[in-house]
């Protein structure tokens, strides 16, 4: 039996249909494929160009660009990613361009990336050294 102020389970269902859907928050790190990264406030970055020049990335640091440090190369699936602050990057942006030092079977790549707003991006990633901030 029904209580005099309880809904009718088919109005209870049709409302819920109606209600907006939530967008399911998508995890910060970059996509499997390397188009795009998503950073921890949820601002969606799109690839412009892969093995940037050192000298440019200092230029972008310089001019506030956010900067991610992907130690490992897995875009944060495996490990915890380091994203520095605006201060940290503005820093780096002061210091010599950053160094790439590959293993022969290691990675280090500067890639830049952009969001529709035209926020830059810069994904230092692998056996990199920027100052002494990034030490990879």
């Amino acid at each position: 039996m029904r209580s005099r102020n309880q809904q009718p389970f088919s109005e209870v269902v049709a409302q819920v249909a109606a209600a907006p859907a939530r967008r399911r928050r998508q995890r910060a790190g970059r996509s499997v494929d390397g188009a795009t990264w998503i950073d921890p406030a949820g601002t969606v970055y799109a690839l412009v160009a892969t093995d940037v020049e050192p000298a440019r990335v200092s230029v972008l640091a310089g001019l506030g660009a956010a900067v991610v440090y992907d130690a490992c190369g897995c875009g944060g699936v495996e490990c915890k990613l380091d994203w520095l602050t605006e201060r940290e990057s503005l820093a780096l942006a002061a210091e010599p361009p950053p160094r790439l030092h590959p293993t022969k079977d290691g990675l280090a790549r500067l890639a830049e990336y952009r969001a529709d707003g035209g926020q830059v991006l810069i994904d230092v990633t692998g056996e990199v050294s920027w100052g002494s901030r990034i030490q990879g």
